[in-house]
């Protein structure tokens, strides 16, 4: 458990670390023909910065410039980069980055990526609740987590969170060791 720990840290400094690189060496590659669209993790996660590294291959993919920004930078810093990129639109994913909030971008419009239940935490409630109102669209991982945001926004979309399908056959259950699984507390949602 400890390497597990440790690699999933390493891999979150690491992930950090490219970030800055990248975002120092595409200076000059702010605007495509589709435009910018800058999006703000909230946190360094492996498994949230594999999401949001797809998330922003699929908009390159699509004409969009996708800088995305690491969790660790200061607002001055998240503000330098909003100048230097002019970005058309913003996706700030959760609201639990105390810098995740509507207050900070009041001139740019965002989307709020939400894809887990953080409405039942009571010191979120009331940040996420301001910061949906605020939003140009709020996403929802489920039509339950909808259901909730609609009592206080009405523009939001359900895009389920999943992952990518590995095409490759699976070892037969025989010569695997136990999985481990999550399933959806709503699966009607």
């Amino acid at each position: 458990m400890i390497i597990q720990v440790k690699q999933a840290a390493r891999q979150a400094i690491d992930f950090g670390r490219a970030h800055r690189h990248w975002l120092h060496h595409l200076k000059g590659e702010a605007t495509t023909r589709r435009g910018t669209v800058m999006l703000f993790p909230s946190s360094l996660h492996p498994g949230l910065a594999m999401r949001d590294a797809a998330l922003a291959a699929k908009m390159e993919t699509q004409g969009w410039s996708v800088p995305v920004i690491p969790p660790t930078l200061s607002l001055a810093g998240r503000r330098h980069f909003m100048r230097l990129y002019k970005p058309d639109l913003l996706i700030l994913r959760k609201v639990r980055h105390p810098l995740q909030r509507a207050e900070f971008y009041p001139d740019t419009p965002y989307i709020l990526d939400m894809d887990d239940a953080d409405h039942v935490d009571d010191q979120l409630r009331k940040d996420i609740i301001d910061t949906a109102r605020h939003a140009a669209l709020v996403v929802c991982g489920s039509h339950g987590l909808a259901d909730w945001y609609q009592q206080y926004y009405e523009n939001i979309a359900v895009v389920w969170t999943g992952n990518n399908i590995d095409e490759a056959p699976a070892a037969p259950q025989k010569s695997r060791a136990p999985i481990v699984g999550w399933a959806h507390s709503f699966p009607a949602g």
